[in-house]
């Protein structure tokens, strides 16, 4: 590869980031079918939220020390954003600012104490599946 002045560019990725080829791909998509299909089998509603937010939205919400984790940066629209790096922050936000919506299945349904049997259940089938996840891979 080469730059406008007609310098190599070493071809690389970030840090942070990673990609899965084909072989890795296949095996993490059905991975992900399963714990899909195990979630809807427990009443999970799927959720996707984008992968950036306001900076503000994710600041000192994880802690102090992962606040450092975050890839900032303002935009051409001069907004401070951030890449978030799981769904907690985000689901916390969809949670606040549709509280009041209705979905596809008549409300946002937020995991209520009678519902932590079937997440812990989940939960473990999601630990098992790590475990064979991790011993497919060597």
């Amino acid at each position: 590869m080469t730059a406008k002045n007609n310098q190599k560019v070493e071809p690389r990725i970030l840090k942070g980031f990673r990609d899965f080829l084909p072989d890795q791909a296949r095996k993490r998509q059905y991975a992900i079918g399963i714990i899909r299909r195990t979630f809807e089998l427990y009443g999970f509603e799927p959720l996707e939220t984008p992968a950036i937010e306001y900076e503000d939205i994710l600041l000192g919400k994880y802690g102090p020390d992962a606040d450092k984790l975050l890839y900032r940066f303002e935009d051409l629209g001069k907004r401070k954003i951030a890449l978030r790096y799981d769904q907690t922050v985000p689901l916390a936000r969809v949670i606040a600012q549709y509280e009041n919506k209705s979905s596809r299945s008549g409300e946002l349904k937020i995991l209520k104490k009678e519902d932590f049997g079937n997440f812990f259940n989940v939960i473990s089938i999601l630990s098992v599946l790590h475990h064979i996840w991790q011993m497919s891979k060597s």
